[in-house]
């Protein structure tokens, strides 16, 4: 039996979305995606292949919805610092806005994945690659003189990486938008990211 004419594979990537993201990656099995997108399993394998290419697609989807996924193709004459800081703002801004705190699916991925697990690679890679353009940023910050000097960039990108993912996880408690980027504000100026 086919999948029905109605299926649409956007629609179906973004219920998977939804499901790794509330669930974790190895907490949904491939049953659980084939009845959620309502389709059979044979359906979900012709039309997916595997679990992981649809989490592939979905962690894609995810991340071009991310609060900092503008920074990815920030304007060659944008100014760095106050584009960090927005990213951190929008942040805070939609963390507190999800009535139900999931925080950043692929942190909650990785947090419940080995090393062994099958999407293991694929997620240390994306945190490896926004963390290398964290780094790259904050060098031409330093470049153009947005930052003073000296600076070490990559301590710099590690603590922000690392803020970010307190806020994911401090958004379960903290529920206020308002606290969560007051306390953003002050690790922003200690690591010489103030508003200009």
């Amino acid at each position: 039996m086919g999948r029905p004419a109605e299926f649409c594979r956007d629609e179906a990537v973004t219920t998977a979305m939804h499901a790794f993201w509330t669930k974790g990656y190895d907490a949904v099995s491939v049953s659980e995606l084939s009845q959620a997108m309502s389709i059979t399993r044979s359906s979900f394998y012709n039309c997916f292949k595997t679990r992981e290419a649809l989490f592939k697609e979905a962690a894609s989807l995810y991340v071009q919805s991310a609060p900092d996924y503008f920074l990815m193709s920030l304007d060659a004459d944008a100014d760095i610092v106050p584009a960090i800081r927005l990213a951190l703002k929008n942040l805070c801004s939609e963390r507190a806005a999800d009535p139900d705190a999931r925080g950043c699916m692929i942190i909650n991925c990785l947090s419940r994945v080995t090393e062994n697990d099958e999407a293991a690679p694929m997620l240390i890679s994306m945190m490896q690659n926004k963390l290398a353009h964290y780094v790259t940023l904050l060098e031409k910050a330093i470049e153009r003189g947005e930052i003073a000097k000296p600076y070490n960039a990559e301590m710099a990108a590690q603590a922000i990486m690392t803020h970010m993912i307190g806020i994911n996880m401090m958004c379960k408690i903290v529920r206020s938008e308002e606290k969560l980027w007051q306390a953003t504000e002050q690790f922003l100026e200690s690591i010489g990211l103030k508003a200009g």
